[in-house]
């Protein structure tokens, strides 16, 4: 953990490689310290590495997305002080090296149809629908979200996600991106916390696949 910490407080931000370079060390640390048994360490590496490869797909698809829009001086402290409503509680970002930008938003669990529409679109993820049932997809790659929703355009969370993680990603870790629960509490979880009640988790998982499924599935 030593190292990867040295490592990644050396990244270069604007340099793929670099991102790539520390995202590796850090997922290194992390195999290690769940092998050790360090919850704790392997949680605040799983962060690390959630922020490094959101950083790192930003990259790979911004030259594929609209310009986008520049922020005022203004508008850049009004969200340094209040935060961001656009993206999940307990996940942050950076404007600038000296600029942090905290999460204030639903977790995807929470999201109803038009915050998760407005969420994965503006990650340049590839988004369809489909009437019966009412399902918003959301698919980037390998991963794909498939959110179940009671009504077309419902105004409340989906009735089901169910989440097929890029390969090499723990079933803890992918319920954690959705729940935001922390993994050490997940390893005997049947249930996980959200903002609308307790939703039911289930895992499928073989040598060659992996579901999340949250919620009524």
């Amino acid at each position: 953990m030593t190292t990867a910490q040295g490592i990644v407080d050396k990244v270069d931000g604007k340099q793929q490689s670099s991102i790539e370079g520390s995202l590796a060390a850090v997922r290194t640390a992390r195999d290690a310290c769940e092998k050790a048994g360090r919850n704790t360490e392997r949680d605040e590496l799983v962060k690390a590495e959630n922020e490094l490869q959101a950083h790192l797909d930003y990259m790979k698809r911004k030259s594929g997305e609209p310009p986008v829009q520049k922020l005022t001086p203004d508008q850049v402290a009004a969200l340094v002080k209040g935060g961001d409503p656009s993206c999940p509680k307990g996940q942050a970002y950076r404007r600038s090296p000296t600029q942090e930008i905290r999460c204030t938003g639903p977790q995807i669990v929470d999201m109803n149809w038009k915050a998760a529409d407005a969420y994965y679109t503006n990650r340049g993820y590839k988004l369809t629908t489909t009437p019966s049932p009412p399902a918003l997809k959301a698919e980037y790659g390998a991963e794909l979200v498939v959110f179940t929703f009671a009504t077309q355009n419902d105004d409340r969370p989906a009735k089901c996600i169910a989440y097929y993680p890029p390969p090499g990603m723990p079933w803890q870790e992918a319920t954690g991106r959705i729940t935001g629960t922390p993994m050490r509490k997940l390893d005997t979880a049947k249930t996980v916390k959200s903002d609308h009640g307790e939703q039911t988790l289930r895992v499928d998982q073989s040598e060659t696949k992996l579901i999340v499924y949250i919620g009524e599935c």
